[in-house]
């Protein structure tokens, strides 16, 4: 279960896309709606080429490598209106369940791209099960972003 995007309500999950044999659906926690993401018979390798250097014209098959699996879960929302990047936390979706919110100074990486960035730092649960035990790297972000056309299509 991982955090979900919020406005005053849970995103509509029919605009999300997952991959082939997961079930996605939005539960209730001790600490608010989640996003439950389950799969019945899910492979956590995958086999695939090993890069090889190939000399033009040849014919080489490549050797087959054991690789971690990856899925991607993605959920995209078109708004009919202008995006606030600036302060999200006044009516912009965000990842909810959050705990002690706090503004933080942001990495000098945005600010030499941004010249007007917050940066906020906070506490979330994220719940992890499988059987048999399985390591697994679990990451969530959101991104809002506008675009707009002057000269050409262009976006903060």
């Amino acid at each position: 279960m991982v955090p979900l995007p919020v406005l005053d309500y849970p995103i509509d999950i029919r605009n999300l896309s997952y991959p082939k044999g997961w079930k996605v659906e939005i539960v209730e926690t001790p600490y608010g709606k989640m996003l439950r993401l389950s799969g019945g018979k899910v492979r956590t390798w995958v086999m695939s080429p090993m890069p090889v250097p190939v000399k033009e014209g040849s014919n080489v098959t490549p050797t087959m490598v054991k690789r971690a699996a990856s899925y991607d879960f993605e959920l995209k929302l078109k708004l009919d209106r202008e995006v606030n990047t600036l302060n999200p936390l006044e009516g912009e979706y965000v990842l909810k369940p959050k705990f002690d919110l706090r503004e933080v100074e942001c990495p000098e990486e945005y600010i030499k791209h941004y010249r007007n960035v917050k940066c906020y730092n906070y506490t979330t649960v994220l719940f992890y099960n499988s059987d048999p035990m399985v390591n697994a790297n679990v990451v969530v972000w959101l991104e809002g972003r506008n675009n707009w056309f002057q000269r050409g299509w262009t976006g903060k």
